[in-house]
């Protein structure tokens, strides 16, 4: 946390945008799936949470109460979340190697749909 990234820095490899924030029960119920997904898939695809507009401390204290090890980034001004017409918590964004979003899933994902949806970027 603290760094700019950028989704060209993953050209090569798929990426899964997570949009949440900590006050989102839904958000802090699918939270588990994306930490396995990441631990399942480190290497082969980058999972990326998105705060929606929340302070740095408040992120970092959800990190750690979740024992989150992949990236969660602050979108503080929400421009990130306008760039992606996120409209509602949580909302995940499949991205293929190439830089091309594949599909936008709105609403809790379980973790056998980011599964598939992730084995299916993969197969590509």
């Amino acid at each position: 946390m603290g760094e700019e990234m950028a989704l060209a820095d993953y050209r090569g490899q798929p990426v899964v945008l997570n949009f949440w924030a900590s006050w989102c029960p839904p958000c802090r119920a699918e939270v588990p799936h994306f930490q396995d997904a990441s631990l399942k898939y480190n290497g082969q695809a980058a999972i990326l949470g998105i705060d929606q507009g929340e302070p740095l401390p408040i992120v970092a204290d959800f990190a750690s109460a979740f024992r989150l090890s992949y990236p969660l980034l602050l979108d503080q001004d929400n421009a990130v979340n306008r760039q992606y017409g996120v409209a509602a918590l949580p909302t995940t964004v499949f991205v293929d190697a190439n830089g091309v979003v594949s599909e936008v899933y709105t609403g809790i994902i379980n973790g056998a749909v980011l599964e598939d949806r992730i084995e299916r970027l993969l197969a590509e």
